[in-house]
């Protein structure tokens, strides 16, 4: 809802909408806030929070994603230009039936294509959302096709970094 409120802000015909989003954020924010309160054991909910950030090999998804990742790092080191190509397969390999598939989505990415052509995903990725911003305030037709496609791509950005499973392994 902030990314929705943030976009709909710089549309003019869409304040009233800022308005009753934010309020019904607001209100499923505090209701979510109270369930967790009284119905979750809020330490053991933080203790398993935790583990997602414990690379000390413990946990044996953290240690398969800290050996993809350091993995990766020194691909894109010994090539941090042009990367090393689409379909890169680094030294540590997963599963062999997809030795091509890893879970750090923006790591593999970097490994792949480099600086360059990270940055080249990173301007089309922008210049998408920003040109679908403009032609929303144009008109509002175009607003809503686009606010919810852009919403869409948000989100699955947002994905893709903080669930390394979505693109890997079961497709």
């Amino acid at each position: 809802p902030f990314i929705l409120v943030a976009i709909l802000s710089t549309l003019p015909y869409h304040k009233k909408i800022i308005l009753k989003v934010g309020v019904i954020t607001m209100l499923a924010g505090i209701l979510v806030l109270g369930i967790m309160y009284y119905f979750l054991d809020l330490e053991y909910v933080v203790q398993e929070f935790g583990t997602a950030f414990d690379f000390s090999g413990e946990d044996g998804s953290n240690l398969e994603r800290t050996l993809q990742g350091k993995s990766l790092w020194n691909d894109f080191i010994e090539r941090p230009i042009l990367g090393g190509g689409i379909g890169l397969v680094s030294a540590y390999i997963r599963t062999p039936e997809g030795p091509w598939a890893y879970e750090m989505t923006y790591n593999y990415t970097l490994a792949m294509v480099g600086i360059v052509g990270f940055f080249i995903y990173t301007i089309a990725t922008s210049w998408i959302f920003i040109r679908s911003i403009k032609l929303s305030k144009k008109d509002i037709e175009y607003a809503s096709l686009l606010i919810p496609q852009i919403m869409g791509l948000a989100a699955v950005l947002i994905i893709s970094a903080s669930n390394p499973y979505i693109g890997t392994f079961d497709f």
